[in-house]
């Protein structure tokens, strides 16, 4: 114990830049790329549609495949830090390469980010599943645990906050080109070197790993309900996937940086308040953010004036950086329970099904990016009245399946305090 005790601090900081680092060429091909192909590379809004879900739909089966691969891979502590390093720089390298500009026609374009994107796509997966593995490995006791959850959510919301600050930059018409490049190539030398010093952390010792040999030795029915409210948690995410094209309806003023930057600056504080909430149960915490996404989400979209609008982003930012916390962290407490009562280690596969899951949750919503992108552009009322109406079952679809497992936890730990001498 003693030396695990002095790995953990050289850990979590190698832990927080490694997802710093990660988080931020996420947030900026996830915020940035389809404005980088819509506005800069000229793509039409069907093409930009297509390439986001097609992309995104790659790297969900690439994930699930990879979960499949690594449930049976033996001595995952001692490979996990190793493929990291691998994963991180080939993902710095396709980054840069996936916002080279490119000329030519609108098929050459569309054809040259689409191979780009499954390039980068393929990196990231690989260095995506196993940082996120780390974070249910490196951690010696379950205390450790949440505060390697809650620094994962504060790196994540911190790395979007420097995206969103970075559209000021990049969200502009009449921006030089290159301006995309010069971003990911900073980024790229930060995920080198984070992945360098996280790839030197080694998982500390305990119970010997046993092979997961069978589907039935997986913690799938725990996973279910978590994968559920994840795959509707990302379609209650879809308004602010229109926020980097809102425009001012009087003006014609691009509004797009400052609102996705109020969402995002809101997203930083929801991981503090689900840390908070948790005590009070999972369900009334599913509920609080289920319900403060979807409200405030509602209001950005139906108003139209921009004070509104950027003090509902900030309330929305917090509702999904909230949620998002909540099930992370019951995915990492579902591993480690698993691992404590079989000695097998499901970290990597557990985690290449919740990226999965969000990844195919985005592809699908993505293509309603593309279908509704003219409409909400424009500010029609038809188009503005499905969004509203999609995203309120995105929450019901978030809150449901994390109320009945948060109900049946508590029961669960209840008679097992009750039969406990």
């Amino acid at each position: 114990m003693a030396t695990s005790s002095l790995r953990t601090p050289g850990a979590l900081p190698a832990f927080a830049s490694g997802h710093f680092a990660r988080s931020l060429i996420w947030s900026f091909t996830d915020l940035l790329l389809g404005y980088y192909a819509h506005v800069r590379l000229g793509l039409p809004a069907w093409q930009t549609g297509l390439l986001l879900s097609v992309s995104l739909a790659y790297s969900s089966v690439l994930d699930l495949a990879l979960a499949m691969v690594f449930m049976r891979m033996p001595h995952q502590k001692r490979r996990v830090p190793r493929l990291q390093r691998i994963g991180g720089v080939a993902t710095a390298f396709s980054g840069v390469l996936l916002f080279i500009p490119v000329s030519g026609g609108t098929s050459h374009v569309l054809a040259w980010l689409i191979c780009a994107s499954f390039l980068f796509r393929t990196s990231y997966a690989l260095y995506d599943l196993t940082q996120n593995a780390l974070t249910s490995l490196l951690p010696v006791d379950p205390t450790q645990a949440t505060r390697f959850v809650t620094v994962r959510a504060v790196m994540a919301t911190t790395a979007k906050l420097c995206v969103a600050a970075s559209g000021f930059l990049v969200i502009d018409e009449a921006a030089t080109w290159g301006r995309e490049l010069v971003v990911a190539s900073a980024m790229g030398m930060l995920i080198v070197a984070s992945a360098f010093w996280l790839g030197r952390q080694r998982p500390v010792g305990g119970l010997e790993e046993r092979t997961v040999r069978a589907w039935s030795d997986f913690p799938t029915m725990r996973l279910a309900p978590l994968l559920m409210a994840t795959a509707a948690s990302c379609v209650l995410a879809l308004p602010g996937r229109f926020l980097p094209f809102a425009i001012d309806p009087a003006t014609g003023r691009p509004l797009g940086a400052a609102l996705v930057f109020a969402m995002v600056l809101g997203s930083v504080g929801g991981p503090f308040v689900a840390t908070r909430l948790v005590r009070a149960g999972m369900a009334r915490a599913a509920i609080v953010f289920g319900a403060t996404a979807a409200g405030s989400a509602t209001v950005l979209i139906a108003a139209p004036a921009l004070p509104v609008q950027v003090v509902m982003a900030v309330v929305y930012g917090v509702g999904l950086g909230g949620g998002s916390v909540l099930v992370w962290n019951e995915v990492s407490r579902v591993v480690r329970e698993h691992a404590a009562q079989t000695g097998q280690r499901t970290d990597l596969a557990c985690f290449a099904l919740l990226t999965m899951t969000i990844k195919m949750s985005l592809a699908l919503s993505t293509i309603l990016l593309g279908r509704y992108l003219d409409g909400f552009s424009l500010r029609r009322p038809d188009t503005l009245v499905e969004l509203i109406l999609i995203t309120l079952l995105g929450a019901i679809g978030f809150v449901l399946p994390l109320s009945i497992d948060g109900r049946r936890s508590h029961r669960h730990a209840a008679l097992a305090d009750a039969r406990s001498p």
